[in-house]
Parts: C-alpha cells; sequence; structure tokens
C-alpha cells in the first residue's frame, strides 16, 4: 500500500504549506479573498481538497460546504466591478473537473446571479494548456457572435514547463481560443471599463 491515506494528507498539506506562498493561518484552508478597492475582488478556491479529502458526512465536490458558503457570501457582499475567481480546473462546461460536479458551478452561477456582480473572469491553471471560453451552461443554446448565453469569462493559462496536449482542442462553440503547445504565462488587466 501507499501508506495510511490520513497521514498522506497530513504530509500533502505540510510540504504544501512550507512551498507555496499563500501565507495563511490554516493550512487546511487556503481558500481566501483580496480586495482591490471597488475594481476586483479576487477569490482564491481550494477544489484538491474537497474532492480528494471532503469534511465527514460530505459527498465529494468541487468546494465543500464550508467553502461553498464562505463564496456565497463573498459574492453577495461584492461591491466591485469585477469578481475574478482562481483556481485550478477546466470551469467552462463539458471542459472537465467542474463538470462532474455540476451543482458546484450552478451554485456560484445562481449566486452571481442574486447579486450586484456582472463582470465574471474565472483564472484557471494546471492544466497544461491555454485557452480562452464564454462560461455558459448551455454550449450548444450559446450565441457566440453575441455572448448570449454566457454569464462569465475564464482564461487559463498553460503550464511553465511541463508538456500540453495538443495544438488547437477549440471544437467547442465557447472556446474562443486555445494553444496546447505554447508554455508561458498570462497577463490579465483590469479596468473599470
Amino acid at each position: 500500500t501507499e501508506g495510511d491515506w490520513n497521514e498522506r494528507v497530513a504530509n500533502a498539506v505540510r510540504a504544501y504549506d512550507e512551498w507555496m506562498p499563500t501565507r495563511v493561518a490554516d493550512p487546511t484552508k487556503i481558500y481566501r479573498s483580496f480586495t482591490f478597492g471597488d475594481l476586483v475582488q479576487l477569490h482564491m478556491l481550494d477544489i484538491k481538497r474537497p474532492i480528494v479529502w471532503p469534511q465527514e458526512g460530505e459527498e465529494p465536490s468541487m468546494l465543500g460546504n464550508e467553502q461553498a458558503a464562505w463564496l456565497d457570501e463573498q459574492i453577495r457582499d461584492s461591491s466591485a466591478k469585477w469578481m475574478i475567481l482562481g483556481q485550478q480546473q477546466t470551469f467552462a462546461t463539458n471542459q472537465g473537473a467542474w463538470d462532474q460536479h455540476p451543482e458546484s458551478r450552478l451554485r456560484i452561477r445562481d449566486a452571481v446571479d442574486g447579486s450586484n456582480v456582472d463582470n465574471v473572469v474565472v483564472l484557471t491553471g494546471d492544466i497544461h494548456q491555454a485557452r480562452c471560453a464564454d462560461i455558459t451552461e448551455n454550449p450548444e443554446a450559446y450565441d457566440p457572435d453575441t455572448g448570449e448565453g454566457s454569464w462569465g469569462v475564464e482564461m487559463v493559462c498553460s503550464s511553465i514547463s511541463s508538456p500540453g496536449l495538443s495544438s488547437n482542442i477549440s471544437d467547442k462553440p465557447n472556446i474562443h481560443w486555445t494553444n496546447g503547445l505554447m508554455r508561458g504565462y498570462l497577463v490579465l488587466d483590469i479596468t473599470p471599463e
């Protein structure tokens, strides 16, 4: 065997806390928010832990009950022009891990719909491809010319050095650009407009 599961998770949390620049009081809760005046509210999510190590009595999900309730409150109370979610897996529909737990993505959409948030950007990393997509629950009913049916955009940054999967994977109408061969980083400029 690979050893006791709880001991392995505890060791992983410790390694993450020692090596990543998260600066959090509790390394088992790495989700947090940053506010930049009334321009941006950035929510950094932890989607790995709720999937692999859910709280007792919870089903695996992308956020877990505690983090989901925290994010609902953050979205509801936001007065920023832009809301940015930073997380690790492709968010747009029919793209990846969030599709295995669609109730988690729908909960975020419902929180956005019930708030004053109009501009949603999801920043994603850790998938070894770069892409830009509109976030829609139904890509077939989505209009790529007008954006009708979209409630946000996703920007996916490629890895810095790991190999990608392909040069073009944009077979879905809500994916506007994709590249799996190039490595690098993403620059996002946010303005009040």
